[in-house]
């Protein structure tokens, strides 16, 4: 698989099944505060990445930033 947008959006999705077990076994381990802060880092984490694959569907559109460096994907 190429380095592209559905590369990066594939292995985005296939994260979705661990972080919901570690969730599901965090839960019954944790205090609410430590709960709180790992789930804080989770969402954190998500946010990056998903900002990271919008930056690049921006790129391969010819928007955002650093559009002029990236080629046009037709």
């Amino acid at each position: 698989m190429g380095d592209g947008p559905r590369a990066s959006v594939k292995r985005t999705l296939r994260l979705a099944a661990p972080v919901q077990a570690r969730v599901t076994a965090v839960w019954s381990s944790r205090t609410p505060e430590v709960l709180a802060a790992e789930i804080v880092e989770d969402l954190q984490a998500a946010l990056e990445e998903f900002a990271a694959i919008a930056e690049t569907l921006q790129q391969a559109r010819g928007e955002g930033p650093t559009a002029e460096a990236a080629p046009v994907v037709d």
